[in-house]
């Protein structure tokens, strides 16, 4: 026996059916099913049942659309899957939080061109200032861009891969229907449809869930992944160029403030080419901290033209970010380098890998989400010594930041001799104390500058 669904006939559900039975016959008649006139062979009988309804199904449903959900929709989209992106703002990418920079290698390794519309500017690298105003550079080639129109670029590979955009949609819930607990004993994975998502526009279905809906993920929550243990605050001004002093106009380097000003933190100055980005972030009275940071630096805070913030998960990547049909990315879970606190390379890189995951698992190969989880914790975004560097650095008091920028000042540590070294210790002995967290933070910094920031 077959079945031909067509047209609802009422509200309530009802649906009619064709069923077609008996030997083919020749002679070609035709009946009448919800005022459609569909060809047909014997047709015996109609029968009329109620159905519950359906919404519609995708493969994957992400949720958030920063980078690490736009590439992870655009990376899925573009293999094939039908996806459906969601995100509650209205314009993506907007408002920003963020602080704008990354590496060459950030953008490279994931695929990302450097001459499209979200480069703002190419940087040398970065330059370490210390309290007393001390510096010494770090050579990592990088980009300042626009985190805005990044997250809009993704998106559109996306949906120009056929993936569906629903923005000012809000999810209130997610339902793991299906709840398959063991995915070896279902004989096709790709038909798993399990997870039902409630939004402010409607009910819609999946085989797969991603949450890509930042650092507090209640998305993830909701489907029983654990959260990140740890948050820090970030809050950044943007300036008119025109404020910007003239000694902070500088085309070749981004600059890093370290000290106890900004506890578990740093703060950061970019000129942009038309505009200054100041901001800080760390534990403690964010909004504190950047006035006096401005007023350090020579730019009236009452000039900011715009305002950006946000969380940092800094606890280290989640204890789980995979569950039954469900991974998390980005800073949903808890991915941020530990030097930097930035997010947007491990978020481009989560997304790509976690949405090569989700292709594996839906043809059949019922490992691959932990394999997702496995393969970020083996990263270097969640190396051990990375962690220690950070904690390293936050523990280093104001006068040994002094003197080891001063050690290097003006320069990079590899053009700093031995000699140079050994003598500035014998000047300052009492900093032999800070030899070993230096060089933690030195073997830390090395990863770093490998797999950039």
């Amino acid at each position: 026996m077959r079945y031909y669904p067509h047209r609802e006939v009422n509200e309530e559900g009802i649906k009619t059916t064709i069923a077609e039975t008996g030997e083919y016959s020749s002679r070609k008649r035709l009946h009448i099913c919800c005022s459609h006139i569909v060809p047909s062979r014997t047709a015996y009988q109609i029968i009329f049942y109620p159905m519950a309804y359906q919404p519609p199904v995708h493969d994957v449903i992400v949720v958030g659309a920063g980078p690490a959900g736009g590439m992870t929709a655009w990376k899925l989209a573009e293999r094939g899957a039908r996806v459906l992106l969601v995100d509650q703002k209205s314009v993506v990418g907007k408002p920003v939080k963020c602080g704008e920079g990354m590496s060459g290698f950030a953008l490279e390794s994931n695929g990302l061109p450097t001459s499209a519309s979200y480069i703002v500017k190419p940087v040398e690298g970065t330059k370490i200032v210390s309290p007393n105003n001390n510096y010494y550079f770090m050579k990592e080639p990088g980009y300042c861009v626009d985190r805005a129109a990044l997250d809009q670029w993704l998106v559109e590979q996306a949906v120009g891969c056929g993936a569906e955009l629903k923005l000012s949609t809000h999810v209130k819930n997610v339902k793991n229907v299906k709840n398959v607990k063991n995915v070896k004993n279902v004989k096709n994975v790709k038909n798993v449809g399990g997870w039902r998502v409630e939004t402010s526009d409607g009910i819609f279905s999946s085989k797969v869930v991603v949450a890509a809906d930042g650092a507090w993920s209640r998305i993830g929550r909701m489907a029983g992944l654990p959260g990140n243990s740890r948050m820090s605050k970030g809050l950044q001004y943007k300036f008119d160029i025109s404020q910007c002093p003239g000694e902070l106009k500088d085309r070749e380097w981004i600059r890093f403030y370290f000290g106890s000003a900004f506890p578990e933190g740093y703060a950061w100055a970019f000129d942009r080419d038309r505009e200054l980005s100041v901001g800080v972030c760390g534990q403690g009275n964010m909004a504190r901290a950047l006035k006096i940071f401005c007023k350090r630096i020579g730019v009236d805070a009452s000039k900011r033209r715009e305002i950006n913030a946000g969380m940092i998960p800094v606890g280290g990547m989640n204890a789980s970010v995979s569950g039954d049909a469900i991974i998390t990315v980005g800073d949903a879970a808890g991915l941020t380098n530990p030097i930097s606190d930035g997010g947007n390379h491990v978020a481009l890189y989560s997304g790509r890998i976690g949405a090569e995951a989700i292709m594996e698992y839906m043809g059949g190969s019922a490992g691959a989400l932990k394999d997702y989880e496995n393969t970020l914790r083996s990263s270097p975004f969640n190396h051990p010594l990375m962690q220690e560097g950070a904690r390293a650095m936050h523990r280093l008091g104001d006068e040994a930041w002094d003197f080891f920028a001063g050690m290097a000042y003006g320069k990079t540590f590899a053009d700093v001799s031995k000699r140079e070294k050994a003598g500035a210790f014998i000047r300052h002995p009492k900093n032999l104390l800070h030899l070993r967290k230096a060089m933690t933070i030195s073997r830390a910094a090395r990863i770093y500058r490998r797999y950039g920031w």
